[in-house]
């Protein structure tokens, strides 16, 4: 397990510690709801309180816990297991779960008799809980991958004598393969029989420049690259008797544009 996955851990079994440690010193009616004034207007029982409460957050988060932990595993997905969408949902989860813990805490210390105001808690907390998920998506997004072939343009990517391969498509001497296509992840292969041609474009933000991952129209649909941002060009596959295009980008624009011209496939 990564680091992360410990520090989830630890989140997840604080939970019934805290439910233990906190019940004696629990009312027979527990506040569990405030309103805008600050004063309770909502109340479970003492062992719903302290119980059932957390048994509802920690059942999806341990599921999800447990998720996290099978896909760093997992062999399919261990050459990817650094890779950003990895990075961004263990950030996610870790930051829900400490969220959820302290706001857990939170109620059983003030019904333990420590009274504090739980809407300036609560604010507090929540304005802590998007700075530190959009911090940690900007923070990783901006991250290199220690790649040498992660660079912005037309520097990167294997070329081979039959076709093409980066971390984003590879190009073989009948399919192009699509890495991580669908969300959140899984690769999706086009024979090039089945294409019309494809389009190179100058990449801006009409096309995708700032699209990570899906469709800006709902027509061009995008594998993720958490880099697109740093590209040159994208590239839209029509694929016959297809409505919806691909549109990609890659880590060498300039070697693929050739592969694709030596094989009769970009649009004149």
């Amino acid at each position: 397990m990564r680091k992360i996955h410990w520090v989830m851990l630890v989140a997840l079994l604080l939970f019934p510690v805290a439910a233990f440690w906190f019940y004696p010193q629990m009312p027979d009616s527990m506040a569990t709801h405030w309103g805008f004034n600050g004063e309770p207007n909502g109340y479970m029982s003492k062992f719903a309180g302290t119980f059932v409460i957390p048994l509802i957050l920690m059942i999806p988060l341990t599921v999800l816990w447990i998720v996290s932990v099978a896909m760093s595993k997992s062999p399919k997905t261990d050459q990817i297991k650094g890779r950003k969408p990895i990075l961004i949902f263990d950030s996610f989860l870790a930051i829900m779960t400490i969220f959820f813990l302290a706001v857990y805490t939170s109620t059983l210390i003030w019904n333990a008799g420590y009274h504090f105001s739980m809407n300036l808690f609560v604010g507090i907390a929540i304005a802590a809980l998007f700075i530190s998920i959009n911090g940690s998506v900007i923070f990783i997004l901006l991250k290199k991958d220690g790649s040498s072939n992660e660079v912005c343009g037309i520097a990167g990517g294997q070329i081979a004598t039959d076709g093409y391969k980066d971390s984003l498509i590879e190009i073989t001497n009948d399919r192009i393969i699509f890495n991580d296509y669908y969300f959140p992840m899984g690769n999706k292969t086009v024979k090039l029989s089945e294409v019309d041609y494809v389009d190179e474009k100058p990449l801006t933000s009409r096309n995708g420049k700032w699209r990570f991952h899906g469709s800006n129209d709902f027509k061009t649909w995008l594998p993720a690259d958490y880099s697109r941002y740093k590209r040159d060009k994208v590239f839209i596959v029509k694929i016959k008797g297809k409505w919806m295009q691909i549109g990609f980008t890659v880590e060498n624009s300039q070697a693929v544009s050739e592969i694709l011209k030596n094989r009769n496939l970009i649009k004149s």
